[in-house]
């Protein structure tokens, strides 16, 4: 029993892993890098590309660019639709 929960995991764990490797859009030779060490050693492969392999450092840039610009977006609307209103006033 315990033996069948362990094989669930661990496929639940390499399939998700898989999933944010190919999710992330890098070259295909490094996704296979991180396919073949993650299906060969699966626990200890899964720990090398959460610690190695991802990218969090550009995630966060993108998440920054994100949300600035959101602000400046929300800057000019409201710079804009107050001259509007002034405008037509």
């Amino acid at each position: 029993m315990g033996y069948t929960i362990a094989v669930i995991l661990e496929i639940i764990l390499v399939l998700t892993a898989l999933y944010l490797l190919i999710k992330d859009g890098s070259s295909p030779i490094k996704i296979w890098t991180w396919i073949l060490v993650i299906v060969l050693i699966p626990f200890f492969g899964i720990v090398l590309y959460v610690f190695f392999g991802m990218n969090l450092r550009k995630q966060k840039l993108f998440d920054l660019k994100k949300e600035l610009d959101y602000k400046e977006v929300e800057y000019y609307v409201e710079k804009f639709s107050t001259e509007a209103e002034l405008a037509i006033a």
